[in-house]
C-alpha cells in the first residue's frame, strides 16, 4: 500500500500545514471548540456555576437534580450493606487496614462525616460503600467506591434522582491542550 499527500506549496504557509496535520492527527480535536449546548444543558450549567461556593476551604456545588423527586431514607439499606462490609473486613486483616487507612483520610480530610447513631433525619441519604481491588504491575491497590445506584426495594436510587448534565469531555480536551501549549511542554 502506498499512501501519498500532495499540498500545492503556493497556497499554504508551513503553519497551515502543520495546522492541518496536527488536526488530522488528534481526529479533528482542537485547542479552542466551541460546541453549542441545548437550552437544558445550558441550564445545569448555569445551575452548577450558581451553586458554586467555596467553605471552609472547600469547594461545594448542589447536585443537578431531575424535578422535585423526594428520597426516602435508604438508611436501612445502607445498614446492611455496611454489615456486609464489615464481615468481608473481618475476613482480610490488610483490607481491613487499607479501609480504615483509607475512611480515616476521607474523616481528616472532611469529605465524609461519622452518622451518629439513633434515627437519621428525613433529608439524608446515606451512600453505601465497598472496596475495589486492581492488581498492575504485579501491585494491589485497594480504592472505596460509593454506590450511588444502590436503594431500598421500589424507590429510586440517588443516581437516578440525578441530571445527567452536558458532555464536557470536549472542553477538557482542549483545556488539556491549552495547558500543554501555554507550559511549554512538548514530547
Amino acid at each position: 500500500m502506498v499512501n501519498y499527500v500532495n499540498l500545492d506549496q503556493s497556497s499554504f504557509t508551513s503553519d497551515d500545514i502543520v495546522h492541518r496535520f496536527w488536526d488530522l492527527e488528534t481526529l479533528g480535536i482542537s485547542d479552542k471548540q466551541h460546541k453549542s449546548m441545548n437550552a437544558r444543558d445550558t441550564a445545569l450549567l448555569h445551575e452548577f456555576h450558581a451553586s458554586y461556593s467555596l467553605e471552609d476551604q472547600q469547594r461545594v456545588v448542589s447536585l443537578p437534580r431531575k424535578g422535585n423527586i423526594t428520597l426516602p431514607s435508604n438508611q436501612l439499606n445502607a445498614e446492611r450493606l455496611f454489615h456486609r462490609l464489615e464481615q468481608r473486613l473481618e475476613g482480610n486483616v490488610i483490607l481491613w487496614q487499607v479501609y480504615h487507612d483509607h475512611i480515616l483520610d476521607y474523616i481528616r480530610k472532611g469529605q465524609v462525616e461519622i452518622v451518629p447513631s439513633g434515627e437519621g433525619a428525613v433529608d439524608e441519604l446515606y451512600l453505601p460503600h465497598h472496596a475495589v481491588k486492581k492488581e498492575k504491575q504485579g501491585e494491589t491497590r485497594w480504592r472505596i467506591v460509593f454506590d450511588g445506584s444502590s436503594h431500598e426495594d421500589h424507590p429510586p436510587s440517588l443516581n437516578d434522582t440525578l441530571e445527567m448534565g452536558p458532555n464536557l469531555l470536549h472542553e477538557i480536551l482542549a483545556t488539556m491542550l491549552r495547558f500543554q501549549l501555554s507550559s511549554g511542554y512538548h514530547r
